[in-house]
C-alpha cells in the first residue's frame, strides 16, 4: 500500500500552508519540489514526493521530479538538487548531448531511448530507477513513452520536456501542425483482452476499442469479474486517452485471475482419503493410447490459459494427443465426460522447460506449461492457483515437517488407479535427510531444483500424480501457492509402482518462476493477441 500511501501524502501537503520537514523543520509549502532544498534533509525534494507534479510549459522537469524556472536549464549552475538540469548541456566530462541520458554514477552517457527499457544500461541503473515511476496522465497533460507526464502545453515547443524527446518527436510535431484533409494520423494500438471490461468513445459517441484508435478516443476500463489489478499502479488506473503521437496517456490497466481461494476449509487428516472439497485450480490430464484417452497425470492451472505439470508427463506425446480437464473428479474419461461437471481442453501447446534432459538429466527442470486452446472461464467452482511470484513463503512453505496438500488421482494401495479423486497433506522432508533414506540409485535425483516430502509410512503419492501441485496456504491465511510439482518417487523392487514407504520427489516451482513469467508473458497480452512465443532462453 506504499504507493498509494505517497499519493495521498502529496496531495495534503500540497494543498496546505505549510510542509513539515523530516527532521521536524516546517517550510512553505509552495517552496517544496523547487529544485532549492529548503528543508536542511533535503525532505521537501524526495522524488516519492515530486515525480508526480506536472510542471508547467515554460519550467524545466528536474530527472526526480521538481520543478525550476526553464531559464536556468544549462547555466553552468545546479539548480535541481540532482544536478539534472545541466546533464544535457553538450557533450562534456559532466554533461551529454541533447537525446542522450547521463549516468550520474559513472559520467557516461547513453542514447535516450534506452531509458526504461527493463535493462541496466548504466552502471548504477539509474537509466531504470525513480525516472522510470509509471504515471496516470490526465487529459490535460502528455504521456512520456518511458512514464512521466508533461504539461500538453510543453509539446512541441523546441524543448525536451521528456527526457527522451518523446514530446518533440517529428512525427508528433508534424501531426499537431497538419490540418488539411491529406494528413495521415497515428493511431493508438487497439485494446484486445479477455481481462477487461472496456469501452472507447471518439468525441462521445462510442467506437471499437479491438481496432486501431483514433488520437482524443477515451478508454474506459476496469477488470471483470474473479480478476483483479496486476499491481498498486493500477488500482485507480480506470482510463486512458488516446495521444497525437499514437500512445496511450497511460499504460492500460492490466488485470490478473483472482487466486488460490477456496470456499472450504482443509480438515488435517493424514492418509489420503476421497474428497468432496473442490480444488479449483486442479486438472486432470488424459492422454491418447490408442483408440482412448486414459488417466497420466495430474495438473495446476495458473492463470486462464495455462497449467502447469511435469515435463515427463509428456514423453513422447504431441498436442493432439492430450486432453486436459479442469473439475474433473473420477480418472476414467468416460466417466469422467457422463459425470462430472468439468470442463475439457485441448493442448495447443507444450512447453517444457529448456534444461529439461529426462532421465539422461536425471530429471532435473522437471516442469512444464501447457497453453490451452481456449481460455478458461473463471468463476468461484474453478480459478487459478497462486504462484509465490516473490518468493515471499518459499522458506517457511519448503521447512521440515511444514504440510502442503495435494489432490490426485494416482495409484492407491491396490495398485490401480484410484477412481476419485483424493487428498492428503504432506509434511517436507529435509533434503540430507531424504538423501540418507532413499536407495542409493535413486539420490541423484535429489538436487537443488528439488525438495522432498512424504511420510514415510505408506501414505505417499505414486504412479498418475505426477504433475499434480502441492500446495501451501500463504502466510497471511488467505490464499493457497503452489510450490512443488511431483517429479519422481522410488519404485518397489521388481515392479513399476511406486514404494509408499519412501519419500517423493518434487520439482521447486519458486526457482522456475523468471521463466514461467517469461512464458506467460508470451501467452497474454492485454494490448493485441497473444504473441507468437519466441525461443526461450534458459533461465531458472
Amino acid at each position: 500500500m506504499l504507493k498509494i500511501f505517497i499519493c495521498l501524502f502529496v496531495v495534503s501537503e500540497v494543498f496546505s500552508s505549510n510542509f513539515t520537514c523530516f527532521n521536524g523543520g516546517s517550510i512553505d509549502a509552495s517552496k517544496i519540489c523547487d529544485g532549492l532544498g529548503n528543508c536542511s534533509d533535503l525532505s521537501d525534494e524526495r522524488a516519492e514526493l515530486c515525480a508526480s507534479i506536472i510542471c508547467k510549459a515554460d519550467e524545466f522537469k528536474c530527472y526526480y521530479g521538481a520543478c525550476i524556472n526553464r531559464e536556468n536549464f544549462c547555466n553552468n549552475i545546479s539548480d535541481c538538487i540532482d544536478g539534472s538540469d545541466e546533464f544535457n548541456c553538450g557533450k562534456s566530462n559532466t554533461s551529454c548531448d541533447p537525446g542522450e541520458f547521463r549516468c550520474s554514477s559513472s559520467n557516461h552517457c547513453i542514447d535516450s531511448s534506452l531509458i526504461c527499457n527493463q535493462i541496466r544500461d548504466c552502471p548504477a541503473g539509474e537509466d531504470e530507477a525513480q525516472i522510470c515511476q509509471p504515471q496516470s496522465c490526465h487529459d490535460k497533460t502528455f504521456h512520456c513513452g518511458y512514464g512521466r507526464c508533461i504539461d500538453r502545453e510543453s509539446v512541441c515547443d523546441n524543448f525536451n520536456d521528456c527526457i527522451n524527446g518523446d514530446d518533440e518527436s517529428d512525427l508528433l510535431c508534424k501531426t499537431l501542425s497538419c490540418f488539411n484533409a491529406d494528413c495521415t494520423f497515428p493511431t493508438c494500438p487497439p485494446i484486445k483482452s479477455t481481462r477487461l471490461n472496456v469501452k472507447c468513445f471518439h468525441k462521445n459517441i462510442q467506437v471499437d476499442c479491438d481496432k486501431n484508435i483514433q488520437p482524443e478516443t477515451e478508454a474506459k476500463y476496469s477488470c471483470r469479474e474473479f480478476y483483479q489489478p496486476e499491481s498498486e499502479f493500477h488500482m485507480f488506473n480506470d482510463k486512458a486517452i488516446c495521444q497525437q503521437d499514437g500512445r496511450w496517456s497511460t499504460e492500460i490497466l492490466k488485470c490478473e485471475p483472482k487466486c488460490g481461494y477456496l470456499k472450504e476449509s482443509i480438515p488435517l487428516i493424514v492418509h489420503g482419503f476421497s474428497t468432496e472439497i473442490t480444488f479449483p485450480w486442479h486438472a486432470t490430464l488424459f492422454i491418447k493410447r490408442g483408440n482412448e484417452f486414459m488417466f497420466a497425470c495430474g495438473a495446476t492451472l495458473i492463470t486462464e490459459l495455462v497449467v502447469l505439470s511435469a515435463a515427463h508427463c509428456f514423453a513422447h506425446v504431441n498436442e493432439s494427443e492430450v486432453k486436459i480437464a479442469i473439475g474433473a473428479r473420477h480418472s476414467n474419461f468416460t466417466e469422467s465426460l457422463n459425470k462430472d461437471s468439468a470442463k475439457y481442453f485441448d493442448a495447443q501447446r507444450i512447453i517444457r522447460h529448456p534444461l529439461y534432459l529426462d532421465v539422461l538429466g536425471n530429471y532435473g527442470s522437471d516442469i512444464a506449461l501447457v497453453e490451452l486452446n481456449e481460455t478458461v472461464t473463471l468463476n468461484y467452482e474453478i480459478h487459478p492457483a497462486c504462484i509465490d511470484w516473490e518468493l515471499d513463503d518459499i522458506t517457511s512453505h519448503l521447512t521440515r515437517n511444514q504440510l502442503g496438500t495435494i489432490v490426485g488421482m494416482g495409484v492407491t494401495e491396490n495398485d490401480t488407479n484410484s477412481e476419485v479423486i483424493r487428498m492428503t497433506l504432506l509434511p517436507i522432508v529435509a533434503n540430507e535427510d531424504c538423501i540418507k533414506l532413499q536407495p542409493r540409485d535413486f539420490q541423484k535425483f535429489v538436487t537443488f531444483t528439488t525438495f522432498c516430502a512424504g511420510w514415510g509410512n505408506g501414505t505417499s503419492l505414486c504412479n498418475g500424480d505426477s504433475g499434480g501441485g502441492l500446495m501451501f496456504l500463504s502466510r497471511d491465511l488467505k490464499t493457497w501457492k503452489v510450490q512443488g510439482i511431483v517429479s519422481l518417487s522410488p519404485r518397489r523392487q521388481s515392479t513399476f509402482f511406486c514404494d509408499p514407504y519412501k519419500f517423493t520427489v518434487f520439482t521447486k516451482v519458486g526457482l522456475y518462476v523468471k521463466w514461467i513469467k517469461f512464458i506467460l508473458n508470451n501467452i497474454h497480452n492485454t494490448h493485441t493477441e497473444p504473441l507468437e512465443v519466441v525461443e526461450y532462453e534458459p533461465i531458472l
